[in-house]
């Protein structure tokens, strides 16, 4: 701080205190008798603080001010849609290829059974284990192409194998996977309302 304000500030505070104990320390009836009116007095009292109150706003002038900046706006943080992820898995190439895409086939299917299981828990209410048996045996869904491609294959022997139209491999691996996601989201759907 320099030396200016701190003068300013000593003597507004000097002035303040002096207004509150004028009566005591000052012989206000004589300032009063001088002045002619004891609101001269308070007026006089008014000017020196005024005059105090100025200067400080002389000293702090806007050359000395630092403004303060923006930052730069928050760019949005982009988050995957969702389903985005099921959109990647069906539009990947090495999918529809026997040898390469069994692994990528055997996740889709994984992914796909898990979500039905946790669906029929959530909306009709199975517990785990009949969840699984109805995904297993094809009874969760009204829908053959879904049924069909959730099955396994020890459910598929004891029913005498897949029916000719509605195995994966007749449908594609592509559209028996998106009409089984549909189908979920019908069950998951209707189990909301």
């Amino acid at each position: 701080m320099s030396v200016r304000r701190l003068l300013l500030a000593g003597t507004g505070v000097v002035v303040l205190l002096l207004g509150f104990v004028s009566g005591d320390l000052l012989p206000t009836d004589g300032l009063v008798g001088l002045l002619g009116n004891d609101y001269l007095l308070m007026a006089v009292f008014a000017a020196v603080g005024l005059l105090v109150a100025v200067s400080v706003l002389a000293s702090g002038r806007s050359a000395r001010l630092e403004q303060a900046e923006m930052p730069d706006a928050e760019k949005p943080v982009s988050a995957p849609s969702p389903g985005e992820g099921f959109d990647e898995a069906l539009s990947d190439w090495r999918l529809s290829i026997p040898i390469l895409g069994r692994r990528r086939r055997a996740a889709l299917h994984d992914r796909l059974r898990r979500a039905a299981v946790e669906t029929l828990r959530t909306a009709e209410g199975y517990d785990r284990a009949e969840a699984e048996r109805r995904v297993d045996e094809g009874t969760w869904t009204d829908d053959e192409t879904a049924a069909a491609f959730l099955r396994t294959e020890s459910s598929l022997r004891a029913d005498g194998g897949n029916p000719p139209n509605t195995a994966p491999a007749a449908r594609g691996t592509r559209d028996a996977a998106r009409r089984t996601a549909e189908e979920i989201a019908r069950l998951a759907s209707e189990g909301r309302q």
